[in-house]
């Protein structure tokens, strides 16, 4: 439990999943890895996880094969029953998701779910998708905050028209709206300071992309956000969305030693992987405003040690993993959100993870 204002609330615990598959181009190994997350999602919705959240990605064989989300987070959704489900995220640059199929994605997701669907959005930080669909980085932000107003007006009103330089659509009916009242909450993905601070004066969600971050530096951005929530006067949706979710590999073993010996490997392999995308994409858009916070960045030599003692992956027996969420919880997060299943983990060491970390750890919280 945490202090906000003068109440105790509970952590919430969420799931996110990149979807590797191995080797890549093997088509029974993808189809494997698509149905075993069905029943990963549903060993979690019985543990006692609050959120499974789907990335969006594309061209990036080496972390991620999600490049569908829609379709994933459905079959999420009819395989369970409490769990909410989440675009973590919906990329809305206009290349990758037109507005109104990205609000009519959203409002199925709701339908299908019974009011579960938790709309994470973002604009991408890869090279390889931002420059394989032709979209200048210094558009990214203008054109998801533009998207996002026209998701939550889509959503909103019964006859949709928009005018800009970009979209001029007659009136239309958009078609389902959500379950949830007036909409399902709205998140943004992302990892620089000024990220955090938008998306607080914007008030929705904040999902802290957090690899290789140190947690002071991980507490100071959840600073930033919390103080923009505070200039919050005119939020992009309906209501303010006050949660921040930072993120980490997660393994949960019988002991530090087992946990040690079976995902030390796979996440700095995780962290490798991440770090060297965003290395290229930095070289590429150092000079571009939006992100400016990647101008400085350097791959970083990782080890497990590192991780492990900056608390940068959560991995041990259930005490040590409450011990290192209790650094995160400390900071002000409303949610922690683990990668499960990072590349090379064995998939009967996953759900292991997930039943024993929703039985031993989720409870420490509530």
């Amino acid at each position: 439990m945490r202090t906000q204002g003068s109440r105790q609330v509970a952590l919430d615990f969420g799931l996110i999943y990149e979807v590797v598959a191995r080797p890549q181009h093997d088509k029974s190994a993808a189809q494997e890895v698509f149905r075993d997350l069905v029943n990963q999602v549903s060993i979690a919705d019985q543990v006692g996880f609050h959120t499974v959240w789907n990335v969006e990605h594309h061209f990036l064989p080496d972390l991620s094969q999600a490049s569908n989300n829609d379709v994933l987070l459905g079959a999420y959704a009819a395989a369970t029953s409490n769990i909410r489900i989440g675009y973590g995220v919906k990329l809305l640059p206009f290349n990758y998701n037109h507005p109104v199929k990205a609000a009519e994605a959203g409002a199925v997701l709701d339908q299908i779910s019974g009011g579960r669907a938790e709309f994470g959005t973002g604009r991408s930080v890869s090279r390889e998708e931002l420059e394989g669909f032709g979209i200048e980085p210094d558009q990214t932000r203008p054109q998801w905050q533009e998207s996002l107003q026209m998701i939550v007006k889509a959503w909103e009103d019964e006859e949709f028209t928009w005018d800009s330089e970009s979209f001029k659509i007659p009136p239309r009916h958009v078609l389902p709206k959500p379950v949830q009242d007036p909409h399902p909450p709205l998140w943004v993905a992302g990892s620089g300071p000024d990220s955090h601070s938008l998306a607080g004066e914007l008030g929705i969600g904040m999902l802290t992309f957090s690899v290789l971050v140190p947690l002071d530096e991980i507490s100071r951005r959840i600073g930033l956000y919390k103080e923009g929530i505070k200039r919050c006067t005119k939020p992009a949706g309906k209501y303010i969305n006050d949660k921040v979710a930072p993120f980490a590999v997660i393994y949960c073993g019988e002991t530090d030693e087992e946990a040690r010996e079976t995902a030390a490997a796979a996440a700095v392999e995780y962290s490798v992987v991440a770090a060297e995308i965003f290395g290229r994409f930095s070289t590429w858009a150092e000079k571009k405003e939006s992100y400016a916070y990647v101008e400085d960045f350097e791959v970083p030599e990782v080890t497990f040690d590192h991780l492990n003692d900056e608390s940068m992956c959560i991995v041990g027996s259930p005490d040590t993993c409450i011990e290192k969420v209790r650094k995160y919880e400390k900071m002000g997060a409303d949610m922690m959100i683990g990668n499960f299943q990072p590349p090379g983990l064995p998939v009967d060491k996953v759900k292991a993870s997930i039943e024993r970390f929703g039985k031993n750890v989720i409870p420490a919280f509530q």
